[in-house]
Parts: structure tokens; C-alpha cells; sequence
């Protein structure tokens, strides 16, 4: 990290930075790593099922708990889908649970490893092309240390404006020592504002989200649209789009699967923790998570047991006051879920006020969204951030939303959404957030 980059950086001098743009552009090859060095899923496939209950699916986690599997979507509701990815030499294993329990499955992806490839070279052919320029960054997935010069290119470039500002900061390290970018997007224009705070990337393998954030960040800091221009006159934004970079760089360079972060667990060989199952209100790693390191959805020895949720927590709790709303972007599925979900039995008491507010958002939307409360109207999984910013912040508005594809337009991808669709599903989800700012304005007044 370089040295000052998360002190104020209006300061700073434009022309500098822009090198430091210029150059990243440029000379970082988006693979950055050969794949001599990359965990390669030749032979993989993915294969889906329809889970018809809640029961169904707590059967097949434990008839399945011997194989080795990776699950790319789990279930939130009854007749939703379980897709799961598995190597070859566990494929029989799988299909007799299946059979077993009588779930019906596709499958979906006959190589993973060619999905992979492909991703690769879409970024590649994008990069090639791409002008040198901040927009650029909007259009194609980008490495933690490319995402930091934006957010810098960003700060600086807004700094000359006595009308829009933009301010970098950390709220803190991660396990590996980085720094947890955040970046305030404002109008200095003297009065106290409410604040929106939105972030990305809590899961590493969802590129999709951090992708939407920076162009957030993008349509904030420049656009002269008329809705943006009110949405900067009524809140002050708080975007970061990499909560988990430790995890997102490991995606990059060694296992595109991987979701966890990347702390070494006690007695285990096995590393991460689900963040988004280690957020300490009615943290319950038996609710929707493990208390096994090598699943998935480990959900940490303890809540707050590692500094990417701790660093989030304790933001929310300081900002709390101010903000007003908190949305969390995760995929894949186009679900828009609001606490509670620690229980099934747990329900917001003003669950109707956060159904209407979600219904607004997604109504001009042109992706289908299934609206509803993550642990009674769906699946219970406790520690989740949005769980945590409600119920122990007292931010009323918070949300998960799980971004596209539900079906993916010429063939199945799962969370591997190519970056042509980049802009297509930011443009859809700010037309969106446009109709959310404006509406919690309203309810504000």
C-alpha cells in the first residue's frame, strides 16, 4: 500500500496520480498469475437440483457431508435450486444422494475449468482494448491494488471540485495486512446530510458486486444526471466495494472458487471463515453456517473473530447515527432480503416499511428480484452483516442483495458472469438505487 494513500487526499497533485493510473492500465496483466500456479478444475462439473423444503436440503448436507463439494448457490426458499460443483472422482457419490433423496438434477457445467478460461480471456481481450481512463475501470474486473488507484484516481480528480468531493480512507487491516478501502462521496455544501452506506465483495468469488460498486462510485463522483445530483444533495455516500480483498486476491490469482477470507484457523489446516456468518448479532454458527473450518460457511470460532467483519462492525456502530440505509451486494440469484435472518422465527417489526422500500428499488428494474425476509420468508443463515447493521447499529434500512444472473442468457455460469455484462447490470442496479435514494428520502422528511 502506498505510503499516505488513506490520508486526505484533496491534496494531492493530479498529475501524479494520473501516472500511477496511466501506468496500472497499462502494464498489470489481469491474469497475474500463469496457470502453472493457479488450483485448475479440469473435469469439474456443476450440477444442479431442486431443493423442495428446507428439510430437503438440511438431508442433503448431511448425506452429502463426505463428499468433497463446492456449492455455488444454496437454496433460500422451498423449490429453489442447489447447485453444486464436484470433481470427477466424486461425481457417482453425488448422484446417489441424489437419488437417494430424490431430487432431480441437471448438469449444468461439463468443464468448470473452461468456464474459467473463459472469464480470463474476456478480461484480457477488454484490457487490451481498453483507453487509459477512469471510466475504463468500470467496464472489466480488476485486481485489489488496481481497485485502490482507482478509488485514489477517484479522490484526487474530485478534489479540484467545489462541488462534488470524494475522500479515501481504511476502516482497517485485513488478516493479510491490507487495507479496507472505503470512499466517501459527498457534497460540501454545509449541511449535516443522512448517510447511505454500501459495500461489495464480502464474498471473494463475486466479482459481480465489487464491479457494481466501482461503477456506483463512478456514476456519483462524475455523472451529471439529474437524479444523481439530488441523491448527492440529500445523502452523503459511503461506497466500499472490497470488504474481503484478502479472499478476492486469492480468487484472482489461485482458486477462482474460493468465498472465505484468508485466516489461518486454530487446529486446522483448512483457512477462512465466512464473514458474512461472523457478524456478532445472535451470531449462531448452527443457523445457516458451520463450526467447521474446511465448509464453506464456517462461521468463525467466535463473532468478530476476524478483522474484516470486526473493521465493518465497528464502522457501523460509529456511523450508525447518521446512516440511514446499509445495502450489501453479493450473487448470484436476484434475491432482495431484509433482517431478519439469525432465525425463522425472527421478524423485523417494521418488516412491511422494509418490503415497500425494496419493492421501490427493484419495481425499475429491468432483472426480476424475489423480495423478502431472510430467515422467515426463506433461509435462516445468522452473523450476516445486514443482520448486524439493523439490529445492533440501528441502521433501519439494511438489505442483502444478491445480484444477477438467476438464469444466465446463453447457458449457465453461476457466479462466473463475463464483463461484457458488467455495465448491463450496474445501469440496471443504479436505475434502481436511484429509485431507493429518492424514496428514503421522502420517508426521511
Amino acid at each position: 500500500m502506498r505510503n499516505g494513500l488513506f490520508q486526505r487526499l484533496c491534496t494531492c497533485e493530479m498529475i501524479g496520480v494520473w501516472s500511477v493510473l496511466v501506468a496500472t492500465l497499462v502494464a498489470v496483466d489481469v491474469s497475474a498469475a500463469d496457470d502453472t500456479q493457479r488450483i485448475r478444475y479440469d473435469g469439474y462439473t456443476v450440477h444442479q437440483a431442486v431443493s423442495s423444503s428446507h428439510d430437503q436440503f438440511q438431508k442433503f448436507i448431511s448425506e452429502a457431508s463426505h463428499i468433497p463439494l463446492n456449492f455455488w448457490h444454496v437454496p433460500h426458499a422451498d423449490n429453489d435450486t442447489l447447485d453444486v460443483m464436484v470433481g470427477p472422482e466424486a461425481l457417482n457419490d453425488l448422484q446417489a444422494v441424489f437419488d437417494k433423496l430424490k431430487m432431480e438434477s441437471k448438469q449444468v457445467v461439463d468443464n468448470v475449468e473452461s468456464l474459467f478460461e473463459k472469464e480470463r480471456r474476456s478480461m484480457h481481450h477488454i484490457k487490451r482494448r481498453a483507453t487509459p481512463s477512469i471510466h475504463s475501470y468500470t467496464v472489466n474486473y480488476h485486481s485489489y491494488s488496481e481497485i485502490i488507484d482507482y478509488l485514489q484516481a477517484v479522490s484526487s480528480s474530485r478534489a479540484k471540485s467545489q462541488n462534488v468531493h470524494a475522500d479515501v480512507f481504511s476502516i482497517g487491516k485485513t488478516t493479510q495486512g491490507k487495507d479496507q478501502a472505503m470512499i466517501k462521496i459527498y457534497r460540501n455544501d454545509g449541511r449535516a446530510k443522512p448517510a447511505i452506506l454500501i459495500d461489495g465483495g464480502i464474498h471473494a468469488r463475486e466479482w459481480i458486486a465489487p464491479a457494481v460498486v466501482i461503477n456506483f462510485i463512478y456514476q456519483l463522483a462524475f455523472s451529471s444526471d439529474h437524479h444523481i445530483s439530488t441523491m448527492l444533495g440529500d445523502f452523503d455516500w459511503y461506497l466500499m466495494p472490497l470488504v474481503n480483498p484478502d479472499g478476492y486476491e486469492y480468487s484472482r490469482l489461485r482458486d477462482r472458487s474460493w468465498r472465505k477470507t484468508m485466516n489461518v484457523n486454530a487446529h486446522s489446516s483448512c483457512k477462512g471463515t465466512d464473514a458474512n456468518r461472523n457478524f456478532g448479532y445472535h451470531w449462531d454458527p448452527y443457523s445457516g453456517g458451520s463450526t467447521n473450518p474446511c465448509e464453506e460457511v464456517f462461521a468463525g470460532d467466535h463473532n468478530f473473530s476476524i478483522p474484516e467483519s470486526t473493521n465493518l462492525g465497528n464502522f457501523m456502530r460509529q456511523h450508525g447515527p447518521s446512516i440511514k440505509a446499509y445495502l450489501t451486494f453479493h450473487s448470484y440469484g436476484q434475491y432482495f432480503l431484509y433482517p431478519y435472518g439469525y432465525s425463522s422465527s425472527a421478524v423485523a417489526p417494521d418488516y412491511a416499511e422494509l418490503a415497500s422500500l425494496a419493492r421501490a428499488m427493484v419495481q425499475p428494474m429491468s432483472s426480476s428480484y424475489v423480495i423478502g425476509s431472510s430467515g422467515k420468508d426463506l433461509y435462516p443463515a445468522a452473523g450476516g452483516s445486514d443482520d448486524y447493521a439493523k439490529g445492533a447499529c440501528g441502521i433501519k434500512y439494511s438489505y442483502t442483495v444478491e445480484l444477477p444472473p438467476r438464469d444466465s442468457v446463453g447457458g449457465y455460469t453461476g457466479f462466473i458472469l463475463s464483463p461484457s455484462q458488467i455495465p448491463i447490470v450496474a445501469a440496471d442496479t443504479l436505475t434502481g438505487l436511484k429509485a431507493f435514494a429518492i424514496e428514503l428520502a421522502r420517508r426521511l422528511h
